[in-house]
């Protein structure tokens, strides 16, 4: 066991038993006491927050799925309007971001993106298909609070149509005004 800022990593040694299943069994004294992972902001204030963090809801019908492989990992199989997507961040400064979604689909689908009360109606284009990703600018969103936070991506119950997703990035906007007194 080793000790990485607050977080404890256990690496276990050799082969694993079973090349497709294989079980880990941890026994822990007293109740775990289990941390939300939140997602942070780097150095310039990007956002990226990735299909492998993100917390798949449905209430009713079928959930989105968690697809690929460790490297390369994506939400497919959102199919029911009812389901969202849900990441929480904390570290975000107040301002305007730019929301940019890496996605493929064969359809042009609509959804809202959330942060806390802000809304954003946002239109994922049509690519080649489910497996052509491409980066696409779905606008801009205003972070008023600060601490955790939660950004949230709805469908739109009549626009919808099923997206395959690999990452929502937050880039920080810089007025013209900000840009002069930098140089």
């Amino acid at each position: 066991v080793a000790e990485e800022g607050d977080s404890k990593i256990i690496t276990i040694g050799g082969k694993a038993p079973d090349p497709v299943i294989s079980v880990v069994v941890l026994e822990v004294e007293g109740a775990p006491e289990v941390v939300p992972v939140l997602i942070k902001p780097t150095a310039d204030g990007t956002i990226a927050f990735r299909a492998g963090l993100a917390d798949l809801r449905a209430d009713h019908g079928g959930s989105p799925q968690l697809q690929g492989q460790a490297d390369s990992k994506w939400i497919g199989c959102w199919t029911n309007n009812e389901a969202w997507l849900g990441w929480d961040f904390a570290g975000a400064k107040p301002g305007t971001y730019e929301v940019m979604a890496d996605v493929g689909s064969p359809d042009e689908s609509k959804a809202t993106l959330e942060i806390e009360k802000e809304k954003l109606l946002v239109t994922f284009a049509k690519t080649k298909g489910y497996h052509d990703y491409q980066s696409q600018v779905l606008g801009q969103i205003q972070i008023t609070g600060e601490g955790e936070q939660q950004l949230a991506i709805r469908p739109d119950k009549d626009g919808w149509k099923a997206v395959n997703l690999k990452q929502v990035t937050l880039r920080p906007v810089t007025s013209n005004k900000e840009d002069k007194t930098k140089n």
